[in-house]
């Protein structure tokens, strides 16, 4: 893949990535701290962005570089970040638990919800 192509991909996940963290925001917004991480999360993502446009500007001065890039995991992290951008809060945070708590504790929590 040329090196420009993954920048174009770079720049699209960045965005992607940065506008999940703002519809966080919108759905935790009576929540002024969970908001306001989630503000700073999507603007940190913002700056990724500007980080790529940087490479991208020093690379256009005439060197051409092929990368070896796994186009399916990428894909799957775009597939990833529709899916949870799909889910309402309840889902969300069931989502949030599965990753991060034991299998014990997940039984319980989707046995409750």
């Amino acid at each position: 893949m040329d090196i420009f192509e993954l920048f174009d991909l770079l720049e699209k996940l960045e965005l992607k990535i940065s506008v999940m963290y703002r519809n966080f925001q919108g759905i935790f917004q009576d929540d002024n701290e969970t908001a306001e991480l989630f503000k700073k999360m999507g603007e940190d993502e913002e700056s990724h962005v500007d980080i790529v446009k940087f490479q991208r500007k020093i690379l256009q001065q005439g060197v051409r570089v092929k990368v070896d890039v796994d186009l399916v995991e990428i894909n799957s992290v775009f597939s990833k970040i529709e899916k949870i951008m799909g889910l309402r809060v309840n889902e969300w945070v069931n989502l949030y638990l599965l990753e991060h708590t034991s299998k014990d504790f997940q039984t319980e929590i989707f046995l409750i919800s």
